[in-house]
């Protein structure tokens, strides 16, 4: 939790877990930034107080969807600021508006809005959302091979072995992928590889980038520089001082 803002996520559970990351509510101390890493997914943000802007570009009521996060992105808020969001699964929302799930619309998710004005926290929106969180899902066989080939690549398979360990053949998952995800799997897979080193990053800041290109897969540092600046928007060295600075500012780093 940073000084400016207040944020808490839940990851949901049962089978809608299958589609749906992350349950999240935000409310800021403060006026301040925040960035949302790339994923390959999207999500609705639904701004209940106060000012948000997402990439300079200012939210408005009742709700903004999040376009396919190929890049990191850049959150605004003002002072007072309250806002909370649904975030799918790279192709989750794609995939439950094919199921014709209620939570796939957000205006199903409209009429709560009034009550959290009055309750504003992640349990009161939870127990507004159970219902449709719990929702039976009917199972699809063409969603399901692709949600496979999906959770394959989201785990680091490698993509030729994703595809061996997929049921159906490798262009048809492609056209899927594509379809569903808005992006091919080989784009999907290099947001998670430096993702991967991203992590490691976090884990180990003083890690050479070279070692770190080495264990991640990339032919060499130059390779892995450029993906993690078009992808984070900011270059290893660069993110790397930012973790550093934002450790000595926490007490108990010390």
């Amino acid at each position: 939790m940073s000084t400016e803002l207040t944020l808490e996520l839940i990851n949901p559970t049962g089978e809608i877990a299958n589609y749906v990351q992350a349950i999240w509510f935000a409310q800021s101390h403060k006026r301040g930034e925040t960035w949302l890493p790339s994923d390959g997914a999207t999500g609705f943000i639904f701004p209940l107080r106060g000012l948000v802007s997402f990439n300079d570009n200012q939210l408005t009521a009742p709700f903004y969807l999040q376009p396919i996060a190929i890049q990191s992105s850049k959150v605004n808020y003002s002072e007072q600021a309250c806002f909370f969001g649904i975030r799918f699964k790279p192709a989750g929302l794609a995939f439950l508006k094919t199921l014709q799930h209620p939570i796939a619309n957000p205006n199903n998710i409209l009429p709560l809005l009034n009550t959290l004005q009055t309750s504003a926290n992640l349990t009161a929106l939870l127990r507004l959302l159970e219902p449709i969180l719990n929702m039976p899902i009917p199972r699809q066989n063409s969603i399901l091979h692709t949600q496979i080939l999906l959770e394959h690549i989201v785990s680091m398979t490698p993509l030729e072995q994703a595809y061996a360990q997929t049921p159906i053949g490798k262009r048809q998952l492609e056209r899927q992928v594509k379809t569903h995800c808005g992006i091919t799997p080989k784009h999907l897979a290099r947001i998670y590889r430096v993702r991967l080193a991203k992590q490691k990053l976090r884990e180990t800041p003083d890690i050479n980038i070279a070692q770190l290109a080495l264990d991640c897969g990339y032919a060499d540092q130059s390779h892995l520089i450029r993906e993690f600046k078009t992808i984070f928007q900011i270059t290893p060295t660069k993110y790397t001082k930012r973790l550093k600075a934002a450790d000595t500012t926490l007490p108990a780093a010390r």
